[in-house]
């Protein structure tokens, strides 16, 4: 008896018999590891499989059956992912784009995180043997500073590293350092001086994930990323592997983390506008008691202020984008305004989004909730609201000498 969901699904949407055989036994392709564009040379496959299963079948689910029978029937390409991933359209998400020749994820952790601070701190021969395998895809790095008990304070570091002879000797526990499962090296911070929650004392050692003293904890994250608990005992590398000089690595660290986090700003407004758009569009189509419910006033009042929220939160990442990075005191006033606006953008977006879809906001054959998932991971990463208000709130107050002066704060 065969019972897969996606057999049931097309026999019940009337799909023809042969095509639905093909799909009985195939692994499902979950829709949250698939974004096309438009662009895309199977876009049109995947809009006529679409408007095939919503003639006859029901809304809720018909999205993942056309991209089953895209993937399994007309055959898309499609590759397998470690760590457990679903199966992807190759040329959605691929891991190497062989037409562009371009590396493609995991590309903060590697690229902007990694590859930031070996462009700011490696040495030359450091850079010419790392960056060019970055380039090619043949090797894959992650970032590995998180602490169990440093919350977002880049300087609280309690993993240590002990000269002994020509090697350091690292112990310590690393958490949610993302992309490391896919990685094959870690660029990890220990401490080689100074107190817990000392600024220096901070030093950088690149090691292979597969070094005797490195063990890998691997788990999903609520946006269908991947992360890593990262054991270190007794984990000996040779003094070669630091990156930059010893003791004075945080000030390159809160830099690129910096300009990490105004990436994540990017890639978090890009999401609201989705939201905003398809939840739109979704008050256009849906119809309730015979009319469309963006017809309801209130409705078109919660529209309005969600395309307010997206037009302050694409204005303030244009002044991260712009203001000068070189100059520390600026680059942390702009990148901690941008995060603490956009994170609040994030909460109101995402949460109307998800409340003017009703049960269709949060089922995983419908994108916005894969889009909610992921901006609320973007909202937390780097530090939260909280976090980035309090940063912004002390670097603007830190120049004010009497307390009568007024305190004007752009990010409220």
């Amino acid at each position: 008896i065969i019972k897969s969901q996606n057999f049931k699904h097309a026999v019940s949407s009337k799909i023809n018999m042969q095509k639905a055989r093909k799909i009985a036994f195939a692994p499902h392709v979950n829709i949250g590891v698939f974004s096309l564009e438009k662009s895309s040379s199977v876009w049109s496959v995947w809009q006529n499989n679409l408007k095939e299963t919503l003639t006859h079948g029901r809304i809720f689910g018909s999205e993942g059956l056309a991209i089953n029978l895209s993937v399994y029937v007309d055959n898309v390409d499609t590759e397998f992912l470690p760590l457990g991933c679903n199966w992807i359209a190759s040329n959605v998400l691929p891991k190497f784009d062989e037409v562009k020749k371009e590396f493609v994820e995991p590309y903060l952790p590697t690229v902007i995180l990694a590859g930031g601070l070996i462009s700011k701190l490696g040495s030359e021969e450091q850079k010419n043997s790392i960056i060019p395998e970055i380039i090619s895809g043949n090797i894959r790095c992650a970032f590995a500073y998180a602490e169990p008990q440093s919350r977002f304070d880049l300087n609280d570091v309690k993993t240590s590293a002990v000269l002994n002879g020509d090697d350091y000797v690292l112990n310590g526990f690393k958490s949610v350092v993302f992309g490391a499962g896919m990685a094959s090296h870690l660029i990890i911070s220990a401490r080689t001086e100074g107190e817990q929650r000392s600024e220096s004392g901070i030093t950088l050692f690149i090691v292979d994930t597969k070094s005797e003293g490195l063990t890998l904890q691997n788990y999903p994250t609520i946006d269908e990323y991947r992360a890593s608990e990262v054991i270190i005992e007794n984990l000996k590398v040779s003094k070669d592997n630091v990156l930059g000089e010893v003791n004075m690595a945080y000030d390159a660290i809160e830099e690129i983390v910096d300009i990490s986090t105004i990436a994540a700003c990017s890639e978090a407004v890009g999401i609201l506008q989705v939201l905003k758009d398809s939840t739109t569009e979704y008050c256009k189509n849906r119809k309730q008691f015979g009319q469309s419910i963006a017809k309801n006033q209130v409705i078109q009042h919660r529209l309005v202020d969600m395309m307010i929220e997206y037009e302050q939160a694409k204005s303030i990442l244009y002044m991260a984008v712009t203001a000068d990075l070189s100059n520390p005191d600026e680059r942390r006033k702009a990148v901690s305004a941008a995060k603490a606006r956009i994170g609040k953008a994030i909460k109101f977006v995402g949460e109307s989004a998800i409340q003017l879809h009703g049960g269709m906001g949060v089922v995983d054959e419908y994108m916005v909730s894969h889009y909610f998932k992921r901006a609320t991971m973007i909202g937390v990463l780097f530090g939260n609201t909280d976090y980035h208000m309090k940063r912004y709130m002390t670097l603007t107050q830190s120049g004010i000498s009497s307390s009568d002066e007024a305190i004007s704060v752009s990010v409220t």
